[in-house]
């Protein structure tokens, strides 16, 4: 009995191990409390995304929880016009996570201009309104 306990035991937490690895995968720069990579890496390796053509727009106090149909929209339409992949960070927000937010976000911003997601948030929020 303590065996199959501890098989469980064992079995759950390699299955835990296994969803959080997945959703890393998903994002090619991660920030975890145990890896923190400094500012200047992260600027590094947001500046390699954009050569490669991968852009990432990070927002944060929006829990992905919480999205409603039309961000659900937006999400999608940023992604399949223009290949921006859409991340949300908690409301409050670490240093390496700020970082994070703003050399990604100068990325798509260099690219599209500054204004570029609130331009297309607003044309689009018309066309959604339409539609619904």
């Amino acid at each position: 009995m303590k065996i199959l306990s501890v098989l469980f035991l064992l079995i759950t937490s390699m299955s835990f191990a296994q969803k959080a690895n997945a959703a890393q995968e998903n994002d090619p720069i991660v920030i975890t409390l145990s890896t923190q990579p400094s500012c200047d890496i992260v600027k590094q390796q947001a500046a390699k995304l954009a050569a490669s053509g991968q852009y990432i727009y990070v927002s944060a106090g929006n829990l992905t929880s919480t999205r409603t149909d039309f961000e659900r929209y937006f999400e999608n339409y940023l992604w399949e016009k223009y290949a921006i992949r859409t991340k949300y960070l908690d409301c409050s927000i670490m240093p390496s996570e700020l970082c994070y937010m703003s050399a990604l976000n100068s990325k798509w911003k260099a690219r599209y201009g500054k204004e570029f997601i609130n331009n297309e948030r607003k044309l689009l929020k018309t066309e959604f309104e339409k539609k619904s």
